[in-house]
């Protein structure tokens, strides 16, 4: 059975950082967002491997994603509802 992970990739100088968010130990880097994918997947096959070898459990997989975004809608309700001047404080 396969399992799904979700991973966040993060914007750098020199391209991109991905890592597992289930499994933190699990993080690669690439010029492209494509290699850095293909880099995390190979990194999560290879920690399988070494901790399988090793006795350890792999984590499970994430049964909730949930994606949200950051609007001037939903910043203008945030300054509402907690009397907040434009700006920051």
């Amino acid at each position: 059975m396969n399992a799904v992970y979700t991973v966040r990739y993060t914007k750098t100088e020199s391209g991109y950082t991905g890592q597992l968010v289930e499994w933190p130990a699990v993080i690669s880097e690439g010029v492209t967002l494509e290699e850095c994918r293909d880099m995390v997947i190979d990194a999560a096959r290879e920690m399988t491997i070494a901790y399988r070898e090793q006795g350890m459990q792999i984590p499970e997989e994430s049964n909730v994603i949930d994606h949200i975004m950051k609007s001037s809608a939903l910043e203008a309700e945030t300054r509402r509802r907690y009397n907040l001047k434009k700006g920051g404080g």
